[in-house]
C-alpha cells in the first residue's frame, strides 16, 4: 500500500520518476531487457566462433553464460578487447516504434501536473514519443551539454542519464564508463529533482546502484520528507546495494505489477495503439546488425574465436578452452596469408593463444604467439594508409597504440612471473606506459604501473632485504595504479591494483589500509568479468592476511 507521503505528494504534483528498461518491455513496445539483448550479443559471438572453426555448436553455453558472466560486463568486455566505439551505434537497436501504456501514463501524469520530472537509464525514445502524441511538453536531456542548459527548460524535463538511441555514440553502457560516474551538471540536476520531490521507481532493477549507492544521487532524498516508493515486479530480487539503500532510506517497496498499481490508484490507463512499423522481431534486426558488425574489418572472425577462448578461460571451462585452441593453432599454421580483412581478428587471436598458453604453463609456445602478434603488427603498418599513420592524433593511430601495449605488456607479464627477468621486463612495462599514454587509454596505463610495482617488489625479493624507501616506493607506484584503474573505469583493473595493494598492506602489517583496499576491491569484483577468479582469490587473502609474511619469512625491512 502506498503511504501518506505518496499520496500527498501525488495530490501536490510533487512526484519525479525513476524508469527503468521494466517499462519498455510490453506490447507495442516489445523492447527486450538489457540481459537480453546482451545475451544475444555472446550468443552471436559464440556462434560466429564455431564457423570459423568449422563447429556445428556455438562455442559458448548460455547456461554457463549466465552462470559466470556479469550482464553489467557483457558491453564493457565486447569494447575492450576489440570492438572499441563502434559498439555504441548498435544501441541504436534498443528503441520503439511505439510507445506502449506504461510510457503514455506517464505523459499523461504529466499533463495532470502530478509529475515534475522523469529520469530514466533507458535509451529509447519512447517516453518522449508518448509526450508528443499527448502534446505534453518537456525539454529532453540526453547528453552533457543538454545538462549545462539546466536552468533554461520548459515543460516537463526528461533526463536521459545513460544517453538516447538518438545520439548513440555519445551513450554510456559500459563498466568502464558508468564506474567513472555521471557528470557533475548531471548530478547537480537529479540531486535538485530528488531534494525537491517524492521519488517513484517504476519498472527500475536497481542494477545501477552496483556502480555506488549513490550513483543516481537519490540520498539526497534523505534531507527532505518527501519519502520514495518503489514498484518491484512479483519475484524479482535486489542487489546488496539497493538492499541496503532500502533500509537506510526507508524506501516503501511495494511488491505488484504495474498494472496492478495503476488499479490500485485508479489511474485512468490511455489506449495504446498496435505497432505497425515493425515487421521483423527484434532478435532478427538485432542478430542481422549483430553479425555485420563482427563480420566487419575492424574486428573479423578470428577475434569471435579469441573472445570465446579468454571467456571459457575465465569460466574454468580448461578442457573446452583446450580443444578451441588446439583446433585453432592448426587452422593457423596451414592459412599464412594475411590481409586487411583479418588483421585485427588476427591480433586478437594471439593474444588469446597467448593467455591461453600461461594459464596452461607453456611459456615458451607463448612467446611464440607474441612474436606472431608483432609480425601481424608489422603487417597492419603496412596496409594502414599512410596518412593514417602521420596523424597522431588519429582515432586509427590510437586504436594501434592501445593494441601494441596490451600485446607489448602481455609479453612483459612472461618475462615477470614465468622467467624471473625483472629488469627486462620493467624496460617492457616502461614502453607499455608510453604506448598507453599516446593511445590515452587509462586502463593499460594503470597496468604498466602495476607491472613495474611488481618488477620491484619481486627484483628486491630476492636479496631477503626490502629497504624501506624501495618499499615505499613501489607501494606509492601500486597506489597510483589504483587511482588511474578507477580514473580509467576499469572494474578488474581496480579490482587487481586493490587486491595487490591489500597483499602488500597485510606483508608490512598496516591492518587498516588493508581493510580499506580489500573492501574497494570487493566493491568491483561483481562488475568483473573474471568475477569467479577474482572471488577465490579474494576470500584466500581474507583467510591469509599475513601472507607475504607466511610465504617469505625471511622478509624484513630495514
Amino acid at each position: 500500500m502506498v503511504g501518506e507521503k505518496f499520496k500527498t505528494a501525488f495530490e501536490n504534483g510533487n512526484i519525479v520518476i525513476v524508469a527503468g528498461a521494466g517499462i519498455s518491455k510490453d506490447q507495442p513496445a516489445n523492447l527486450p531487457s538489457w540481459w537480453d539483448y546482451n545475451l544475444l550479443l555472446i550468443e552471436s559471438i559464440g556462434k560466429i566462433g564455431a564457423e570459423v572453426l568449422g563447429k556445428s555448436a556455438n562455442l559458448l553455453d548460455m547456461n554457463m553464460v549466465l552462470k559466470h558472466f556479469p550482464v553489467v560486463s557483457v558491453s564493457d568486455f565486447f569494447v575492450n578487447r576489440i570492438a572499441g566505439n563502434s559498439y555504441f551505434p548498435l544501441l541504436e537497436m534498443l528503441d520503439g516504434a511505439e510507445p506502449n501504456e506504461h510510457h503514455l501514463t506517464l505523459a499523461k501524469l504529466a499533463k495532470e501536473k502530478h509529475i515534475t520530472g522523469i529520469v530514466t537509464t533507458n535509451f529509447d525514445t519512447l517516453i518522449e514519443q508518448a509526450f508528443e502524441k499527448m502534446h505534453v511538453p518537456y525539454t529532453l536531456y540526453s547528453v552533457d551539454e543538454d545538462y549545462q542548459k539546466q536552468d533554461s527548460f520548459t515543460g516537463i524535463p526528461i533526463c536521459k542519464i545513460h544517453g538516447s538511441a538518438e545520439k548513440a555514440i555519445f551513450s554510456i553502457d559500459t563498466v568502464q564508463q558508468k564506474l567513472q560516474g555521471l557528470s557533475v551538471e548531471k548530478k547537480y540536476m537529479l540531486r535538485k529533482l530528488f531534494l525537491e520531490n517524492h521519488i517513484l521507481f517504476i519498472g527500475f532493477s536497481g542494477e545501477d546502484f552496483l556502480f555506488g549507492s549513490d550513483y543516481i544521487p537519490v540520498k539526497a532524498n534523505k534531507s527532505n520528507d518527501y519519502g520514495i516508493t518503489w514498484i518491484a515486479y512479483p519475484g524479482s530480487s535486489f542487489n546488496k546495494q539497493v538492499t541496503e539503500l532500502i533500509k537506510e532510506l526507508q524506501i516503501n517497496v511495494l511488491i505488484t505489477t504495474l498494472q496492478e498499481f495503476y488499479k490500485t490508484q485508479k489511474w485512468e490507463i490511455p489506449e495504446v495503439v498496435l505497432c505497425t512499423k515493425c515487421k521483423n522481431s527484434f532478435r532478427e534486426i538485432a542478430t542481422e546488425k549483430i553479425n555485420k558488425l563482427l563480420k566487419s574489418p575492424h574486428i573479423g572472425d578470428w577475434a569471435c574465436v579469441g573472445m570465446c577462448l579468454e571467456l571459457l578461460d575465465r569460466f574454468g571451462e580448461s578442457k573446452k578452452a583446450e580443444e578451441i585452441a588446439s583446433i585453432t593453432k592448426d587452422i593457423l599454421r596451414k592459412k599464412n596469408q594475411v590481409n586487411i580483412i583479418d588483421v585485427i581478428g588476427r591480433i586478437s587471436i594471439y593474444s588469446a593463444l597467448a593467455e591461453h598458453s600461461l594459464r596452461n604453463e607453456r611459456s615458451e609456445e607463448a612467446c611464440e604467439f607474441f612474436a606472431a602478434q608483432m609480425q601481424i603488427f608489422r603487417i597492419e603498418d603496412e596496409l594502414v594508409n599512410e596518412i593514417l599513420k602521420s596523424q597522431k592524433n588519429d582515432f586509427a593511430y590510437r586504436e594501434r597504440m592501445m593494441n601494441r601495449s596490451s600485446a607489448i605488456n602481455r609479453y612483459g607479464t612472461i618475462l615477470l612471473n614465468h622467467f624471473g627477468r625483472f629488469p627486462e621486463a620493467r624496460k617492457i612495462f616502461l614502453q607499455v606506459f608510453k604506448l598507453a599514454y599516446e593511445a590515452m587509454y587509462w586502463e593499460n596505463i594503470s597496468i604498466a604501473l602495476f607491472n613495474i610495482a611488481m618488477c620491484d617488489y619481486k627484483h628486491w625479493k630476492i636479496e631477503k632485504e626490502l629497504k624501506l624507501t624501495v618499499k615505499n616506493n613501489f607501494i606509492a607506484i601500486l597506489e597510483s595504479a589504483a587511482k588511474v584503474a578507477k580514473r580509467s573505469g576499469s572494474a578488474q583493473g581496480i579490482f587487481e591494483t586493490n587486491s595487490y595493494l591489500a597483499v602488500m598492506y597485510a606483508a608490512f602489517g598496516q591492518k587498516k589500509l588493508f581493510e580499506q583496499a580489500l573492501k574497494k576491491a570487493e566493491d568491483v569484483m561483481e562488475l568483473c568479468v573474471g568475477k569467479t577468479e577474482n572471488s577465490t582469490f579474494l576470500q584466500f587473502l581474507k583467510k591469509k592476511h599475513n601472507i607475504f609474511k607466511r610465504m617469505h619469512p625471511g622478509l624484513r625491512i630495514i
